[in-house]
């Protein structure tokens, strides 16, 4: 079989990078043979700049967007001219692409998690580095096993567990050896790596630890633990994992604080945010995101779907906070920046936050029976999305209808992130019965629940070079 073509490039580039960095413009390195060990991280210091690399490390698939129902369209001839990914994405056309950005950057943020992991092996760990050398290896197993799960909600099909041990997965490469190739895991074997990763970085990552949300944390790991554990219908295990994330991290913002007349109404200290990551490729965004970009050239393309912004109340004020009317002769409206930082505006927050979390435990307990704990966090989740002294009081009459009111807010809350397609292809698989359609000038498109497409196709070079089996 052959290297693992990718894996093996993205190698071979970071190298390049740190030889260009060390060795400056002199001519006498030229004439000698590269030392491999000075052009190697090895230390903390070091391992800790790789993990900064905001640009690699914080972003995360579009498809996961570009591939769910929130967003239309204004015009058949805008859809038709945009980018060739982000056009058969919006239909759901099944199209083999050469490469894709999505694969390349989360395997070049997996090489960086392996080399420092397998880096630290060689470091002794002393009472004076302890700390440092914990919050370092804690990113490392939270950055693979994010960039894993990001791979198989879109790679992969959503986990089943009467087929979990013969359903494909992705590749886990968990070695710095870019001549190794990696088969395609199982489901159940990627899912097991996944939470193995981030119990292995809650565990070492100490409390306090970041000071940016940049930076992975031990409430993030466990946020995401909660997160692996909902989509495998391991509710008993998702709400342990829920709640001892919140205990570390469990503020909600308020949204009456916020002003409702900015497109960057978030761009404050959000006490909500854990980790923030974006989706990925800014030419795709460009074409994609609705923000009006006209000083750089760029215009209107999309708006939010009708029928989501029919979820809301009128009172609520994500209405104002999310959204905007460009042209009051229109109804239309456009999303604004929600809780991605303002210098990355042009990508939608794709991170893990403390709204997402309270919901997840929300669900638990709905799925568990206990109604009144479900209902309790939704009323807390109203007190901070509704204008003081027109909260509206949260009522369900049983477990059941309690889960309802959950999965609702979950459309309205986590909006843009990719949560969407994540829940499309789980609630699917409990019954749901959710098919996504779009009408395209008179022409429908469709996505029947537990379709073979709700996973993408591996990018061609990756099989080729690779040999492994194709979506």
């Amino acid at each position: 079989m052959k290297f693992n073509h990718i894996y093996r490039h993205l190698f071979l580039l970071i190298l390049a990078s740190y030889l260009i960095i060390h060795s400056g413009c002199k001519k006498d390195f030229l004439d000698k043979k590269p030392d491999m060990s000075f052009i190697i991280p090895k230390t903390l210091p070091e391992f800790e700049g790789l993990l900064n690399n905001y640009a690699v490390i914080n972003n995360t698939p579009n498809f996961d967007i570009l591939c769910s129902d929130e967003y239309e369209f204004l015009t058949l001839e805008i859809w038709q001219a945009t980018n060739e990914i982000v056009r058969n994405s919006y239909n759901w056309n099944h199209t083999f692409y050469q490469t894709s950005t999505d694969w390349v950057n989360a395997y070049k943020i997996i090489m960086y998690a392996n080399t420092v992991i397998t880096g630290l092996e060689k470091i002794e760990k002393t009472p004076a580095n302890t700390i440092k050398y914990g919050d370092i290896k804690g990113q490392a197993y939270f950055l693979r096993a994010h960039t894993f799960f990001q791979l198989a909600q879109v790679f992969a099909l959503p986990y089943d567990r009467s087929s979990a041990t013969t359903d494909l997965g992705i590749p886990l490469q968990l070695e710095v050896n870019p001549n190794k190739p990696q088969p395609r895991a199982t489901i159940a074997e990627t899912y097991h790596q996944i939470i193995q990763d981030l119990e292995e970085a809650a565990n070492n990552f100490s409390d306090n630890f970041p000071l940016k949300t940049t930076l992975g944390s031990k409430a993030a790991a466990l946020a995401l633990l909660a997160r692996t554990h909902l989509v495998m219908f391991d509710y008993p295990k998702a709400e342990l994992a829920a709640k001892a994330s919140l205990a570390l991290r469990g503020n909600l913002l308020d949204y009456n604080t916020l002003v409702t007349t900015s497109t960057q109404a978030f761009d404050v200290v959000n006490p909500e945010l854990l980790f923030n990551t974006t989706h990925g490729d800014a030419s795709i965004n460009f074409d994609f995101y609705a923000i009006n970009y006209g000083a750089y050239g760029y215009t209107f393309k999309t708006r939010v779907n009708p029928q989501l912004i029919s979820l809301y109340s009128t009172n609520d004020l994500r209405l104002k906070l999310f959204f905007f009317q460009r042209d009051v002769s229109s109804p239309d409206l456009y999303i604004k920046n929600l809780y991605q930082v303002s210098t990355f505006s042009f990508a939608p927050f794709s991170g893990l936050a403390t709204d997402e979390v309270h919901l997840i435990l929300a669900e638990c307990y709905a799925r568990g029976q206990k109604k009144d704990e479900a209902v309790a966090i939704l009323q807390k989740m109203a007190d901070h999305r509704y204008p003081t002294g027109s909260v509206p009081t949260i009522v369900a009459t049983d477990a059941d209808e309690a889960l309802k009111l959950v999965l609702l807010e979950r459309r309205k809350q986590l909006v843009y992130r990719g949560s969407r397609w994540l829940d499309v292809r789980r609630l699917n698989k409990t019954g749901a019965a959710i098919t996504m359609s779009r009408n395209v000038s008179g022409t429908v498109y469709s996505i029947a629940p537990n379709d073979k497409r709700f996973a993408l196709p591996i990018p061609q070079d990756e099989i080729s070079f690779s040999s492994i089996k194709q979506n």
